[in-house]
């Protein structure tokens, strides 16, 4: 059987390149970037073909190559945005897929931002706005146009990349606390005074207010409500001032959209979901009982880890992320690598290094091939 598989290219003229394997729908990074010329590369058509990849497109794109090259590539919902040491931050549109598995891709965007040197962290891809982290600076840049919504100064230096979700964003601040803020500053919660609450994101006029009234249940008892609508009359009237969360321990991996919430782990090997219930938020902890070896992949309410001690295991979120629940684990026969695991549909993939790759069943954590 043949393995199938593409590769989409970012090209960097007389300088660096930098390639990127689709395999999820999510917003996924992609940290490693090739300095010196295309020549060996997966860029170099040939050696794709050597690989058993397919070179699917190419794009130039104005970085400094003496300033530092591709830092990282992070694609989701047809963009792809490359991070750049130069401080450089691009943006590709991908296009529709042509019925021979084709597209055009387009830059349509570049900026600039910090200095080069700065530490560079992943950025996020959010519905609205791009979350980019620049030395002790966290910056929200307008989705289609790149331009500088809004810019926070933070008391540390993240060392991990934000996810965004439900209109808000979750950034590691330092090494142990996630601070919280809206995608949105400005949208009219009815708590905040006067100042700075004139705007609102559902729109203006009363067919705005009237969807509101609709979306929330405002004027139903609550004891009419239904989950949706408490939820959502949570949200319309929650603070927005920033709120610093308990990391519950030094977090070193990016965090992930999970649920109505957010899913982030610890240097041990705490998993740590924080999720919207019906009368607050609720946070449910897991211990992996070793350190991770890879990062997190998620496949609806399961969450799938690889472990410095050898495991593959599958936790269950129940109950709307009120409870975390071992669903199976298994002992791999050999370290898996930091890059994985992988879902692809009812399969998990583990790659163990120069052992080779390993198929799972996600229902089960049986050994498929």
């Amino acid at each position: 059987m043949r393995l199938a598989r593409r590769l989409r290219l970012v090209s960097i003229p007389a300088a660096v390149t930098a390639a990127v394997l689709l395999v999820s729908p999510a917003p996924f990074p992609v940290r490693q970037a090739v300095a010196g010329g295309l020549c060996g590369t997966l860029a170099d058509e040939l050696a794709a073909e050597r690989a058993g990849l397919e070179v699917e497109w190419r794009v130039t794109l104005p970085i400094d190559h003496t300033q530092g090259g591709i830092e990282h590539v992070v694609f989701g919902d047809g963009l792809v945005i490359v991070q750049a040491g130069d401080g450089g931050v691009h943006a590709i549109m991908t296009g529709p897929v042509t019925p021979d598995g084709r597209c055009n891709p387009q830059v349509i965007w570049s900026t600039h931002l910090g200095s080069p040197g700065q530490p560079i962290v992943t950025a996020s891809i959010g519905p609205d706005v791009i979350l980019v982290p620049r030395g002790n600076e966290l910056y929200a840049l307008e989705r289609s146009t790149g331009q500088v919504r809004w810019q926070r100064h933070m008391a540390h230096s993240p060392i991990a990349a934000p996810s965004v979700v439900d209109g808000w964003v979750y950034q590691p601040e330092g090494s142990a606390t996630v601070l919280r803020i809206p995608t949105n500053p400005w949208r009219d919660t009815g708590v905040r005074g006067a100042a700075g609450t004139a705007n609102r994101t559902s729109g203006t006029g009363r067919a705005a207010v009237a969807g509101d009234k609709a979306r929330t249940g405002r004027g139903k008892p609550a004891s009419k409500l239904t989950s949706a609508e408490k939820r959502a009359r949570m949200k319309d009237t929650e603070s927005l001032e920033p709120l610093h969360l308990n990391g519950g321990g030094i977090i070193e991996r990016d965090m992930i959209p999970f649920g109505e919430g957010t899913l982030w782990t610890t240097r041990d090997g705490t998993i740590v979901s924080l999720q919207q219930g019906d009368r607050g938020w609720i946070r449910e902890e897991f211990s992996l009982d070793s350190p991770q070896a890879g990062p997190l992949a998620t496949r609806g309410s399961a969450i799938f880890a690889t472990t410095t001690a050898r495991d593959l295991a599958r936790i269950d979120s129940l109950d709307a992320g009120a409870e975390l629940r071992l669903a199976w684990r298994v002992l791999l026969d050999g370290r898996p690598e930091e890059d994985g695991p992988f879902v692809a549909g009812e399969r998990i993939i583990v790659s163990l290094g120069d052992d080779g790759l390993r198929c799972y069943s996600t229902e089960t954590g049986d050994l498929l091939w």
